[in-house]
């Protein structure tokens, strides 16, 4: 197998594990947290805050190893992607404020492909900072196109997801939700990942 076509695989493979690994540890903070009650806004809050900054902090330290970053380059660009995802989550808590109470399925459809162009927008921004000036272009137009596709297939996924407690299921919807998310933005950002 070819090596381009190998670390192709490493970086799909990678973002899959960690994106659906960040679905299903969300998913099971929530169902925890559950038994303590209905939370607090403050603490429901900081709940989503800190279920955005693992998310980066996954997705970011799987892209450093796929490329294989060392040292202060990985824990730059680990601390690059977990700022972007804790700065999007932060304006996703704003947005929901001006959220419908029951939206349709085609503004379900708009808000995941805005929501997800937006992520890419912070991730491809920050993580730019430490790509070549040449590659900054392609690469936030990438981020921005593969975390629009990957939301929107976050979102349906999570429309599967049965109303009540968690269940096995639950966490099987969010699990394959978040690998074909991440594969999606994987396989979108690929040809333009670090070297």
């Amino acid at each position: 197998m070819a090596k381009g076509r190998k670390n192709a695989i490493r970086w799909v493979g990678a973002l899959a594990i960690a994106q659906a690994s960040a679905l299903v540890l969300s998913a099971l903070g929530g169902h925890l947290s559950s038994a303590f009650g209905e939370p607090s806004a403050a603490a429901g809050i900081a709940a989503i805050l800190g279920a955005g900054l693992l998310e980066g902090t996954l997705i970011g330290a799987a892209q450093a190893w796929a490329v294989g970053f060392a040292g202060a380059a990985r824990w730059r660009w680990i601390g690059l992607t977990t700022l972007a995802f804790g700065l999007w989550w932060a304006a996703g808590i704003v947005a929901s404020l001006f959220e419908p109470p029951d939206p349709s399925q085609w503004m379900l459809v708009v808000v995941a492909l805005v929501a997800g162009g937006g992520l890419g927008l912070f991730v491809g921004a920050l993580q730019g900072q430490r790509r070549p000036p040449s590659m900054r272009a392609a690469w936030l137009g990438a981020n921005v196109a593969g975390w629009a596709a990957g939301l929107l297939v976050a979102a349906l996924a999570a429309e599967l997801v049965p109303f009540g407690p968690n269940t096995a299921l639950t966490f099987l919807i969010h699990g394959l939700g978040g690998a074909a998310t991440g594969a999606v933005v994987g396989l979108t950002t690929s040809p333009w990942r670090p070297a």
